[in-house]
This record gives C-alpha cells, sequence and structure tokens, in this order.
C-alpha cells in the first residue's frame, strides 16, 4: 500500500487545500487543524472528512473561517511576494 499525500493553503479569506491520495483500496482521511495565535491567545480549528473508493483521487476542499485569525498576523510581504496573500505548505 502507498499513500501520498499533500496540503497547500492559500491564507487570504478563505483556506483552499489540496488532497491527493494514493491507495488501492477505501481511504479515509480525516484532518483536524487548529490553529492557536500565542499573542493574544485566539484559537481557531476545522474539521475535513472525506472517504473515497478509487485508487488515485484528487479533490480540492474549501474551509472558510474568519478571516481576521490569520491576516491580523500575516506579514505584509508574504511568500507569495504580495500584499495579504500569503502561501503556505504543510
Amino acid at each position: 500500500m502507498r499513500v501520498s499525500s499533500s496540503i497547500h493553503g492559500a491564507a487570504n479569506g478563505i483556506m483552499s487545500f489540496f488532497f491527493k491520495a494514493e491507495w488501492y483500496s477505501i481511504v479515509y482521511i480525516y484532518h483536524f487543524f487548529l490553529i492557536h495565535l500565542s499573542v493574544d491567545g485566539h484559537l481557531g480549528c476545522f474539521h475535513v472528512l472525506a472517504i473515497v473508493n478509487t485508487a488515485a483521487v484528487n479533490m480540492q476542499v474549501h474551509v472558510s473561517f474568519s478571516r481576521n485569525i490569520l491576516s491580523r498576523y500575516m506579514p505584509k510581504s508574504g511568500l507569495a511576494g504580495s500584499y495579504g496573500s500569503s502561501v503556505y505548505s504543510f
């Protein structure tokens, strides 16, 4: 059995995650993301659940949450080089 997964998110009001799973039977994916900002104790979390039954699946999950969780502490230059648009890889 071989499992390959990657998560990419862009923080600009809506988080977009890309999951790629390769498995030769039923794939059960459950992710619990917890964001804790230690500066003033803000906490954000969300769940992603997917059950698939194929050999290779590409799926894109959009998760919306309060924008001020990330935008208040986002560096202005960001990784993408533009204001307010940074790309994070986990």
